[in-house]
């Protein structure tokens, strides 16, 4: 009977011990579940907030280009967007989507500060501060978020990646303060930004290269790459634009398209057309992943 006794009282123990862990992991599911709904809540109210700014900008951007003299500068027509924001170099209308872009002494204040000067891991599309945006001639590079999830910032340049989206959106303004300026797509590539990986293109760097040959490598290097076939071809004596952002395939990936400056007569005459290059060089890592 003492056995018995023993017995029940550990049954009892191992019971209790049993219940207070449910109990505990009951808890903490529930702890993660209320921190998860929060998390996705916030980021759903900074996504509206981002999105309602945005809105303002646009709107504020095309009052002031509907309301002010055509006769007038375009600098003059910018100047509310330049209180706002000093650093403001111009307004880019890429795609479906049209975003202010800024320049200062670095390529890391944007990366997560909005247009007005606020904390916002979307950060600001901004040009590289190696860049002066008044010379059109040197090869000009842009970087953006690419927030696929909510189709903000550069999410653009990835759609880029296809062709039908591409032929629907061939061209893209950039309307800066020191003029209107009209680029046509020539192509996108992938690439990894990894010094350590096989086919690393140091394409962040090299676009400052200004002599001829070594300005040739860099746009063969680009050919390679390139996922979009077109009638659009570029060569050193064009003024090219780049837009990079960042792919979700891997971590140190990029997405970067390519264009090149025309004229008011071209913008109106060309009629570009693209296709998928079956043959395009990619990432080492991304044919681990694909192939």
């Amino acid at each position: 009977m003492k056995k018995d006794n023993k017995h029940s009282t550990n049954d009892t123990q191992s019971c209790e011990k049993n219940k207070k862990i449910r109990l505990l992991l009951f808890t903490l599911f529930i702890i993660i579940f209320l921190w998860c709904i929060i998390f996705i809540m916030q980021n759903l109210v900074l996504e509206k907030i981002s999105s309602t700014k945005n809105q303002m900008l646009i709107e504020l951007y095309e009052q002031n280009i509907n309301t002010q003299d055509s006769t007038e500068e375009t600098g003059m027509q910018l100047q509310e967007l330049l209180k706002i924001n000093p650093e403001f170099i111009g307004w880019l209308n890429i795609g479906e989507t049209k975003l202010p872009v800024v320049r200062t002494n670095n390529n890391t204040k944007y990366l997560d500060m909005d247009f007005y000067g606020n904390k916002d891991k979307r950060g600001t599309v901004f040009m590289d501060f190696r860049n002066n945006p008044e010379f059109i001639n040197e090869t000009q590079m842009l970087y953006g978020h690419n927030y696929n999830y909510s189709k903000e910032m550069f999410y653009e340049v990835e759609k880029l990646k296809k062709s039908d989206y591409a032929t629907k959106y061939p061209f893209i303004n950039f309307n800066t303060i020191y003029g209107n300026r009209s680029y046509v797509l020539c192509t996108v590539f992938v690439t990894d930004i990894d010094e350590n990986s096989k086919d690393y293109f140091d394409y962040h760097n090299l676009f400052l290269n200004t002599d001829n040959k070594e300005k040739q490598k860099f746009i063969d290097e680009i050919k390679k790459r390139a996922l979009l076939l077109s009638n659009i071809d570029f060569n050193t004596q064009d003024s090219l634009i780049l837009f990079s952002t960042c792919g979700y395939e891997f971590s140190t990936q990029r997405i970067v398209a390519v264009a090149k400056l025309i004229s008011d007569e071209e913008l109106k005459t060309l009629s570009p057309n693209y296709s998928h290059n079956p043959n395009a060089k990619m990432p080492f890592l991304w044919e681990l992943l694909y192939k």
